[in-house]
C-alpha cells in the first residue's frame, strides 16, 4: 500500500471533507426515496454511488496515515 505522510492540517481538512461527503450521501439517499422523476432518481443514484466511493477513498487515506 502507498505510504502517506500528511500534516495535521491536512488530516483535519480530510475529516471536514469526509463529514461533508457523509452528509451529502445521507441527503441523496433520503431524497432518492422521495423523488418521483426517473431521470432525477437516476442522477441521485449515480451521485450516491460516486459519493460513497469518495468516502471509502478518503477513509483509506486517513487509515494509511494513522498506521
Amino acid at each position: 500500500m502507498t505510504e502517506y505522510s500528511l500534516s495535521l492540517h491536512e488530516v483535519i481538512k480530510l475529516h471536514e471533507i469526509l463529514n461533508q461527503k457523509t452528509l451529502c450521501a445521507s441527503k441523496a439517499s433520503a431524497m432518492k426515496n422521495i423523488v418521483q422523476d426517473k431521470a432525477l432518481k437516476d442522477l441521485l443514484d449515480f451521485d450516491l454511488k460516486d459519493t460513497l466511493q469518495q468516502i471509502q477513498d478518503i477513509q483509506a487515506v486517513l487509515k494509511a496515515n494513522i498506521q
